[in-house]
């Protein structure tokens, strides 16, 4: 029973930086496809300038490059570990933003994060923060995969 769990967890160790960087690419190519899309979700919100908006490619540009370099799993630990902090770091930025927008607003517009892959907002306006928070926890195991000591 042990070595399963143990299985599995070094499973989950392996998977989760795979995953966030996965996540990470789908977002930014979904938002590339319609790059003015996205600027139109994020004016609708009313919580940046027009100029912050203006430098939206640039925020998915480096989504895409986050996720590719998550995708490996490097032998440098500290360069792995830098990306799982600035990983975690966009997520948590991202949660005070939507945490900053009109819930009446994420219902009509929704909040952009995965572009037209997005599910319908207008009965499940809480899926950001949720679907954001799990992939946050995700950070864990995949902390873990790299905290260990290599013999």
């Amino acid at each position: 029973m042990t070595l399963r769990r143990s299985g599995a967890r070094a499973r989950l160790c392996q998977a989760a930086p795979v995953l966030i960087g996965l996540l990470w690419l789908w977002s930014g190519f979904s938002r590339l496809v319609d790059v003015d899309d996205f600027r139109q979700t994020l004016a609708a919100h009313q919580v940046l300038t027009s100029k912050a908006i203006a430098y939206a490619p640039v925020m998915v540009a480096f989504e895409i490059v986050l996720g590719m370099a998550l995708l490996p799993t490097s032998e440098n630990q500290f360069a792995f570990r830098a990306c799982l902090l600035v990983s975690l770091a966009f997520l948590i930025a991202f949660l005070l933003y939507l945490a900053r927008v009109p819930y009446s607003t994420l219902k009509t517009v929704g909040c952009g994060c995965m572009g037209r892959w997005e599910p319908d907002s207008s009965s499940v306006a809480w899926w950001p923060f949720a679907r954001n928070t799990v992939i946050g926890l995700l950070h864990i195991p995949a902390w873990a995969l790299h905290s260990r000591k290599k013999p």
